[in-house]
């Protein structure tokens, strides 16, 4: 485990790196300080409310760091291939799951561009929120903050927000090899070698004019290069009645709350036909959810 602990150090390395592509003396500072301050956050945090670690973290020392078990399947070698960069494009609540198990187990996750996860979601999508560093708006730093991060952890997620040219996607992809770093990405990367999708197939929790909507099924699919080319699929639940990821529930449609995912396929007199799937009900309320 690489822990953030020398905060100096890593923004030290992050202004090397910065002159290194070319950026200018102060954008060199603001970098440092952006990474310095995220890992040592993260390292407070981790010191303040320290937690037994697990007996061995045999996941971590391997090639392939642990996942949620539902999602192994999809995955070569069952798991996160380190040096390897996966593209996410469906929303960042998968990316977060993928690597909650790898948490678990004493990874350390570096979240980059995206403003709006807040740590109450990654915990309850089950992350180990104390080994996460967040760079909310690393704006023109964003490649020097990404590959900086690399030296500290384990896992890196790019998010949306990161302005990226070609070049440093090609960079970015290149120092992850180097480092045996994990690159999650939520948006189309050249050259991932796994691309994940994520498809609601209905919510469950609403009955008959009651309820709440409480879980979320899913199909992820799975397709990439080399060991990954065959497309593979899994349905999950995300998120799950309890919180987190979970495998998804057999025979749901014969159970109370069952609620397939609306499409309005006509509306006459006031009433919106709402089709179902399985069975075709008037709803009364013109914008089902």
């Amino acid at each position: 485990m690489r822990a953030p602990v020398a905060a100096t150090k890593n923004a030290e390395t992050a202004r090397k790196l910065a002159a290194t592509l070319g950026f200018s003396a102060a954008d060199r500072l603001r970098t440092g300080v952006t990474v310095a301050s995220a890992l040592a956050t993260a390292a407070a945090v981790d010191t303040a409310a320290p937690e037994p670690g697990p007996p061995e973290l045999a996941g971590l020392t391997d090639d392939v760091l642990p996942v949620p078990a539902s999602l192994a399947g999809l995955l070569p070698g069952g798991g996160l291939r380190r040096g390897w960069t996966v593209s996410v494009t469906s929303g960042t609540a998968l990316m977060v799951a993928l690597v909650a198990e790898a948490t678990q187990a004493g990874a350390w996750c570096a979240v980059v561009g995206m403003p709006t996860l807040g740590v109450l979601a990654a915990a309850e999508l089950g992350t180990a929120v104390q080994r996460l560093a967040l760079v909310p708006r690393p704006g023109d730093d964003a490649p020097a903050v990404i590959a900086a991060l690399m030296d500290g952890c384990e896992v890196v997620l790019v998010g949306p927000d990161c302005r990226l040219t070609p070049a440093y996607v090609r960079r970015l992809s290149a120092r992850a090899r180097s480092r045996r770093v994990v690159l999650l990405t939520a948006r189309d990367w050249p050259g991932a070698q796994v691309q994940l999708t994520c498809e609601t197939v209905r919510w469950h929790g609403l009955g008959s004019g009651n309820g709440r909507l409480v879980e979320r099924e899913v199909v992820v699919r799975a397709s990439g290069r080399s060991a990954a080319a065959q497309t593979r699929s899994a349905r999950v639940l995300l998120p799950a009645r309890g919180g987190g990821l979970a495998p998804e529930r057999k025979s749901d449609t014969a159970r109370p709350g069952w609620y397939d995912t609306p499409r309005v396929v006509g509306a006459r007199s006031g009433l919106t036909k709402v089709d179902l799937g399985s069975k075709l009900r008037a709803d009364p309320l013109p914008n089902v959810v």
